[in-house]
Formats: C-alpha cells, sequence, structure tokens
C-alpha cells in the first residue's frame, strides 16, 4: 500500500531521536529551560484546565517554564494540527497526541524512560511499540460507547423501560416523536458527527470481528460488507425518520452538547468524557446512561485504554524537562485524577487508589453500566487488530455527514474505503 508523502518528507527530514532506541534513561532537566506545550481544548478540558495544571508542575520544577499551544479547536483531535506544526519545523516539545503511529513513524518522537514509575502501569506491556520502545505516558481508560438520556423527557414520553435492542431504540424514539421531543442530539458539523456513527456501529461490526481493521488491511473484509453496510444504513434511516435532530448538518460539537442540556433533545451519544462536564451536573434534569442498542440486545461497550498519552519531540532542545513534563501529565496523580474526575474514566495504574476521584452520579452510572457490559475491541481512531490509516477520522466524519445530507450508503461507505486503500501503510 502506499506510504504517506508527508511521512516519508519527515522522516528525512528530522533529526534522529535524542535517546537512542531501548537506552532512554531519566535524566534531570537543565536549569532555567524553557519548553511548549501543545494541549487540545473541548467543553471538559478548557483552558482554564489546561492552566491549572501548567501552574502546579511549575511549582514543583520552578526552572522549566511552560509555554501553552493550543491546537485549533473543531478537529476530531488534535493531530491535524501536529502534522501542520511538524511540516513546518516548528512541532512542541511536548504533544497531547491521539493517534501517535504516525509521528512514531516519522521519527517524531523521542523513545522515553521507563522507570519504576512507569512500570506501575497495569497496560505497559501493550503501550510498548514493536521496536521495544515507549513513546507516550497515559494511564487513563476512557469508554467511548455511551447515550446520555434526559430521566424527565423519557418519563414524559411513557418510557418506562430502559431501550436495550435496536427494535427498542426505535420504539423509545417514536414515543419521543409522539411527545414532540427530539430523540437524538447529534453535531453534523464536525468531527462528533463520525464519531457517533462510529460508536452506533462498533457493537455490530468490531463486536463481530475483534480485528476488523488488521482484516482490512489484508482485504478480508470491506467497508461494502453486511455489518458496515446495515450500520450505515440504520444512521442515515434514523435521521430521515427525525430520530436525529433534522437540524444536526449545521451543528457543531458544543451546539449539540447545549440542545441537549438545554432539555432539547432526549438523547446524547458521547464518551465517557462528558459525564463530568459542569455543564452536565448543572443542568435541571437527572441525566441517564445506557450502551448503544445492538441487535439481541446485549451491551458491547468500547473503551480505549492508553491511547490519549503525553509524547516529547525527538528535536527537542531540552528533552529532559520535556519528558518531566510529558511523565506528569500523564501519570502523576494530581493531573490524572483530575482528568479522570473531568472525562469520567478508569485508571489504569497498579495503585488505583492514589488515583480516586469522587465521581458524578453520571459517573456513578457508567461505572455500573461498565462492569456490567461486555468491554470489546477499540474503534474510530484506536487499534482494531491494527491500527487505522492516519486521517481515517475525518475520512469517517465525511461519510457520517454524506448519510446526514442525502448522500446513498454507497456513496458513504465508499469514501471510508477509498481512504484506506489511498493512505493506510500497513
Amino acid at each position: 500500500m502506499k506510504k504517506v508523502g508527508l511521512v516519508l518528507f519527515l522522516i528525512l527530514a528530522l533529526a534522529s531521536p535524542v535517546f537512542a532506541a531501548g537506552n532512554a534513561e531519566a535524566v534531570k532537566p537543565a536549569e532555567g529551560v524553557e519548553i511548549d506545550f501543545q494541549i487540545w481544548v473541548t467543553p471538559n478540558l478548557t483552558v482554564e484546565y489546561w492552566e491549572d495544571l501548567v501552574a502546579d508542575f511549575s511549582k514543583k520544577h520552578p526552572d522549566i517554564k511552560v509555554n501553552i499551544v493550543q491546537a485549533i479547536t473543531g478537529e476530531s483531535t488534535a493531530d491535524n494540527f501536529l502534522r501542520t506544526r511538524l511540516a513546518a519545523g516548528n512541532f512542541p516539545d511536548v504533544s497531547h497526541v491521539f493517534t501517535e503511529d504516525m509521528f512514531i513513524e516519522a521519527k517524531a518522537f523521542m523513545p522515553l524512560p521507563i522507570d519504576d514509575d512507569v512500570k506501575q502501569l497495569r497496560n505497559l506491556e501493550g503501550m510498548i511499540k514493536a521496536d521495544g520502545n515507549l513513546y507516550t505516558y497515559d494511564s487513563i481508560t476512557l469508554v467511548h460507547g455511551l447515550i446520555y438520556y434526559n430521566k424527565a423527557l423519557f418519563e414524559k414520553a411513557g418510557i418506562t423501560e430502559l431501550p436495550k435492542t435496536q427494535a427498542q431504540f426505535d420504539a423509545a424514539c417514536e414515543k419521543l416523536l409522539a411527545a414532540g421531543i427530539v430523540p437524538i442530539s447529534v453535531a453534523g458539523a464536525d468531527w462528533t458527527s463520525g464519531f457517533v456513527l462510529s460508536i452506533m456501529a462498533a457493537p455490530q461490526v468490531f463486536y463481530n470481528n475483534t480485528v476488523w481493521y488488521r482484516d482490512r488491511n489484508d482485504k478480508k473484509v470491506s467497508f461494502f460488507d453486511t455489518d458496515w453496510r446495515e450500520s450505515a444504513t440504520r444512521f442515515k434511516t434514523m435521521y430521515e425518520k427525525g430520530y436525529i435532530y433534522k437540524g444536526a448538518p449545521a451543528m457543531d460539537y458544543t451546539a449539540s452538547q447545549q440542545f441537549f442540556l438545554d432539555g432539547k433533545a432526549a438523547m446524547y451519544p458521547m464518551g465517557s468524557w462528558f459525564s463530568g462536564a459542569p455543564e452536565a451536573l448543572a443542568a435541571n434534569f437527572k441525566i441517564g446512561v445506557i450502551a448503544p442498542p445492538t441487535k439481541d440486545g446485549g451491551a458491547y461497550m468500547a473503551a480505549i485504554a492508553n491511547r490519549n498519552g503525553y509524547a516529547v519531540s525527538a528535536t527537542s532542545k531540552n528533552p529532559e524537562a520535556a519528558i518531566a513534563l510529558a511523565k506528569y501529565m500523564g501519570l502523576d496523580p494530581y493531573p490524572v485524577s483530575k482528568r479522570l474526575a473531568l472525562e469520567g474514566g478508569f485508571s489504569d495504574m497498579k495503585n488505583p487508589d492514589a488515583y480516586a476521584y469522587d465521581m458524578t452520579y453520571i459517573q456513578e452510572g457508567i461505572n455500573e453500566l461498565y462492569k456490567a457490559a461486555t468491554v470489546m475491541t477499540n474503534n474510530y481512531n484506536h487499534p482494531v487488530g491494527a491500527n487505522p490509516p492516519d486521517g481515517f477520522t475525518d475520512a469517517m466524519t465525511r461519510a457520517a455527514q454524506m448519510l446526514l445530507t442525502g448522500g446513498t450508503v454507497d456513496a458513504a461507505l465508499g469514501e471510508l474505503e477509498s481512504y484506506w486503500d489511498a493512505n493506510q501503510t500497513k
């Protein structure tokens, strides 16, 4: 398969990592250094959130000055922003990265030291890459596939039993429509449209095949196969029937979330991070949570582990200081527990009590649902037996937007199929 041209260019253009593969050792940062830290601002992870963490780090490391670099919002992750910075030669010292493999292939990240603190990660072995190196510090598992619901609107519509099967879910949507209530809020104007398509499809596509991405690389499966076709058809039909808000194509992430919080829609598909949003807790109604509906009613939930970590630039002029910041953000109890509280995650450390946080009532609901569910493979831009091609989330967004704006199922699936073929490096 074809290599991404940008990756090839960057492999040639970038200097070698400061630490040789497999030999990264912890060293103390020099005094009076300055580093750039790229952040990704979301409705939960606000600028103030990041500033607080940087302030706490600065108290512990007064000789390190941290400059916050904010990624452009509206993307599915900060990766597109990072690709642009990398090509321009002004890559930040520390990155909050989501799909790290392209950057590793381009030799943009250095191997990180594995000390006793890092060895407390329960999933450390799974984080080590094929070359034997660790490239990101992260210690959090987040649940992707969740649907939040307005308990008051469910009661108003006469929904007395929470839907588990697709048939039950459709019946609940019909009851909501009959009561004059919009069933589902989805942002069609940005990345969340593709995210919702993915979490709705995951319990069928990826539960049935836990290595689907690997099989797609090997040409054993196709996006035109039954599971994807049925999932895309269902997503399109949900919009056409009015289950998904008709104004979805013009709504972005923030507006879609607010639409739900204002009580204008009964359900909101999103990840566990919504459960800690101050706005959610301040809503004038109680919020419940269910798993995406499935054919057989089973709760098959996608969860991502140790994939939203902190990496250090291979060309950082102050690698020791950058490593100190990356390790702090990914492993220190203060920032990790704070992020867990905001995003409703689960600690992956061997000493989870050090990372405990007071769960909101919504997070307690997720915790109970998560414990009772079958936790399956990842999805979206995370491995399903293998990693998807870089930028696949953008293709997923375009496919979902096609389905929301009158495009055919074949056209949407063709977008996914052609993007994979053109961009996967396997």
